[in-house]
């Protein structure tokens, strides 16, 4: 054995076996009877006080059939864990037995009490409508109320209302429809009235973001090819189709509204490629309507909050704060040079008393240096990526601030699961499944490794191409 140890010279680590951690033995004729001349021999259990491995599962021959044991390191396992270990290679030995022509991978290791616990509920039937039906209800419910402020202008819904809905009408006029894409590449201050625009076109719009290499941008619209570019006269992108430049003048409105459904399109955003060529995503309206229902719930009770807009478009996550705006929240959409530096963002978050922050755990280290958990948040939304523990007892120490770490695959319309408070209290979004699930999709018991699956309205149609 040291000769192999020597040899393979693996990775030394004092916390565990060098070449493997569970060993299995089968030794045959335990009980059997034997002499030695004319001296009794009779068998004589040795124990020894430390286990060789983490888990050691030996098998015997006995003349009632087989016999087996289980030795497991008290350092990694608790008796609990190590007879549920045993309950479960009893049940899929009796599987095999039952049946020996049985696939192990079919073999269902779980308890019906466990499989009940894994699984979660299908939920209740999801939400009606589109986007475009919960924005003209807020328009309806609070027209004069402020519904964004960009670019030194605050707009009210109804103003919202009527330079969204000119520009529906602008694009009908370009022939685009239900079904179609459309390019959308505007100065932030009126990044929210054209994809508006867009949806109550009944299209679906293209976020393009300049700061992006040009390249990326070229190769977005050369795969998406939208039926039309909106922008403002500023930007300037690699395209030389149709497009519809836009101000802060609205265009005449000509009563377009055609009828978006649940399953139509809202809008196309391309991933990272960090696993390869970078995919457009296609995410309905469902997944959105839904998700508002789930946070409003959970996330927006209480006072009218001003919530700050301060991630590219590009980004699924752009949709955390926007969907504040459907529920009569003012969304406050800072420019570029304002909040890509921290410096600068933090004394606008005073100054604008902004109540909702929503920013990943990256950008908000940079932030905290700069004073922004001592400028009044009440809210402050975490995701995009991991956050690391230390960090989240940092903000969730923060008196008066509530704090929600929420993630999900940009595959699954923004969130697909969250977190709360310094306890890290699940919160399950409503009618969103996930699964953790082993390679033959089977859930996969406590503690042990799998892949997530989501399920449920939040799962986008695809991929574009």
């Amino acid at each position: 054995f040291e000769h192999l140890v020597e040899v393979l010279n693996p990775v030394r680590s004092l916390g565990r076996h060098p070449l493997f951690q569970t060993m299995v033995s089968y030794l045959g004729e335990a009980d059997g009877t034997w002499h030695l001349g004319s001296l009794r021999v009779q068998t004589e259990d040795v124990r020894q006080q430390v286990a060789m491995f983490d888990l050691s599962f030996d098998f015997f021959e006995t003349r009632d059939g087989v016999r087996g044991e289980l030795e497991f390191a008290t350092d990694r396992f608790d008796r609990s864990s190590a007879e549920l270990l045993v309950e479960r290679l009893n049940r899929v030995l009796a599987a095999v037995a039952t049946d020996p022509a049985t696939v192990l991978s079919r073999i269902d290791v779980l308890t019906p009490d466990e499989r009940a616990r894994l699984l979660p509920p299908v939920g209740t039937e999801p939400p009606a409508g589109s986007v475009v039906d919960l924005f003209e209800a807020r328009v309806a419910a609070t027209p004069d109320a402020p519904a964004l402020v960009a670019g030194g202008r605050t707009w009210t819904f109804a103003e919202l209302d009527a330079w969204s809905a000119g520009l529906a009408g602008a694009l009908a006029g370009h022939g685009v429809g239900r079904g179609d894409l459309v390019g959308l590449a505007t100065a932030r201050p009126f990044t929210v009235p054209a994809l508006l625009g867009v949806l109550r076109a009944g299209a679906a719009y293209l976020p393009l973001d300049t700061y992006q290499p040009a390249d990326r941008v070229a190769a977005m619209l050369a795969d998406a090819a939208p039926a039309i570019l909106v922008a403002t006269a500023s930007v300037e992108v690699p395209w030389d189709g149709p497009r519809l430049d836009v101000g802060e003048a609205a265009l005449p409105v000509r009563g377009v509204r055609p009828e978006v459904r649940a399953d139509d399109p809202a809008y196309v955003i391309f991933t990272s490629g960090s696993t390869g060529r970078p995919k457009g995503v296609v995410v309905p309206h469902r997944g959105l309507v839904n998700l508002f229902a789930s946070h409003r719930a959970r996330l927006m009770p209480g006072p009218v909050r001003r919530v700050a807009h301060v991630a590219s478009f590009t980004f699924d996550g752009s949709w955390e704060p926007l969907l504040w705006l459907f529920d009569g929240h003012p969304l406050h959409v800072f420019d570029d040079a304002e909040y890509r530096d921290a410096g600068v963002l933090v004394p606008l978050l005073r100054e604008h008393r902004i109540d909702v922050l929503d920013v990943t755990p990256t950008y908000l280290r940079e932030l905290i240096a700069a004073g922004v958990l001592d400028a009044g948040l009440r809210v402050l939304l975490v995701g995009g990526e991991a956050i690391d523990p230390r960090l989240w007892q940092r903000i969730c120490a923060v008196e008066g601030l509530t704090v929600h770490d929420l993630y999900g695959p940009t595959e699954a319309s923004v969130d697909a699961y969250g977190w709360s408070g310094a306890g890290r209290e699940s919160y399950h979004l409503a009618n969103v499944r996930t699964y953790l699930l082993d390679a033959a999709l089977q859930p996969v018991p406590a503690g042990v490794l799998g892949e997530l699956y989501v399920a449920g309205p939040g799962v986008a149609h695809g991929y574009l191409n």
